[in-house]
């Protein structure tokens, strides 16, 4: 038996089984992210870009103005020693109009609001400033 106390609310059967509902759903959910993890672990190796993307580079002590410092710089030198580049899988971020939660930068802001009592609302992300 643990020394530590045990927190004892009284809760009502009707709060106390949509709680436990809430949490076969929490961990329903951790158990599909586990698999969708699993899926993108197990992905092969996406196709290979051909593109011989080059970008001119400047010196880097932004100071000097002179062509004689000025470089290109192909993208396998940036991101791949050994010379290719590949495409690698990322979720979509549109699950269908107006849906936008499956972007990955975004995920904490969706948590964050989706705890807050009122939700979310109707805040939607927007390029518009």
């Amino acid at each position: 038996m643990s020394d530590t106390p045990v927190l004892d609310i009284p809760a009502s059967d009707s709060y106390q089984a949509h709680r436990q509902r809430l949490l076969d759903a929490e961990q329903r959910l951790r158990d599909q992210r586990e698999q969708v993890a699993e899926l993108r672990r197990a992905l092969p190796p996406g196709p290979v870009i051909d593109t011989d993307y080059v970008f001119r580079e400047g010196d880097p002590d932004l100071n000097v103005e002179s062509a004689d410092s000025e470089r290109d710089t192909r993208l396998p030198d940036l991101f791949a020693p050994d010379g290719t580049i590949r495409l690698s899988y990322a979720g979509s971020p549109y699950y269908g109009k107006d849906e936008y939660r499956g972007i990955d930068l975004l995920s904490p802001v969706w948590h964050l609001l989706d705890l807050l009592p009122t939700g979310r609302g109707d805040w939607m992300p927007s390029d518009g400033h």
